[in-house]
């Protein structure tokens, strides 16, 4: 389940493919070219994929903010994993767990600036996303 707090959204559960889809919500892309073992995050226009911690080692924590929450919830102690731009030609993202156990859906601009941030470079068991351009509500 999600929960929404007065700084973003966040949402902590098992990832048994170890995958984090961050996506339009109707993206038909399909990551052919993707390789995770030697690209830990993979854009493919209209959806960026972001390994994480696979369930044997435990949850995944992955909370959404926009800028102004950014420095509160601890960003700064994260290495940066992606920062780019993200099309969402249905102006409604999802964020989720590769399964659909854990999935937000935000409605947001056409083109995103998304920078996510991760305490592993590789399988990081905390993510954040932040949003500049996103009311969260």
């Amino acid at each position: 389940m999600a929960m929404f707090a007065s700084d973003g959204w966040s949402f902590t559960v098992p990832f048994d493919h170890g995958l984090l889809a961050i996506e339009d919500a109707e993206t038909q892309s399909g990551h052919d070219d993707w390789d995770p073992t030697s690209q830990p995050t993979h854009l493919d226009g209209d959806s960026l994929y972001v390994n994480v911690c696979n369930s044997v080692d435990g949850p995944v924590t992955v909370t959404v903010v926009g800028q102004e929450h950014a420095d509160v919830a601890g960003k700064n102690d994260m290495p940066i994993l992606f920062s780019g731009k993200l099309l969402l030609p249905n102006r409604v993202l999802s964020v989720a767990e590769s399964d659909n156990r854990a999935k937000l859906t935000l409605r947001t601009e056409t083109a995103e600036a998304i920078t996510v941030y991760g305490n592993d470079p590789d399988d990081p068991d905390q993510v954040m996303i932040v949003l500049p351009n996103c009311t969260l509500s």
